[in-house]
């Protein structure tokens, strides 16, 4: 190998050491990003799934009163109506 082929092998290399480094940082850049992008919209997730189960928990809870107090309700009517025929 000559000198020169020598030189041009060295400045090959190092081209090639720099273009990886780049391409290295582009890609550590890019998975930065996506990542804090993919967080962020985690975090929103995770906040709005637990708006709706609040809000369907209270809604579910203010069902289970309504028929409670409905149902109670009915069945007080049902005992004064049997105790009026019972007389009691």
């Amino acid at each position: 190998m000559t000198s020169t082929d020598q030189q041009i092998l060295n400045l090959l290399k190092a081209v090639n050491e720099v273009t990886l480094k780049r391409i290295e940082d582009l890609i550590n850049a890019v998975n930065v990003t996506t990542l804090g992008r993919m967080e962020a919209e985690i975090k929103e997730t995770t906040q709005l799934l637990q708006a709706v189960n609040e809000v369907t928990l209270k809604r579910i809870e203010d069902l289970v009163n309504a028929v409670n107090v409905t149902t109670l309700g009915r069945m007080e009517a049902e005992i004064k109506a049997i105790k009026a025929k019972v007389g009691a």
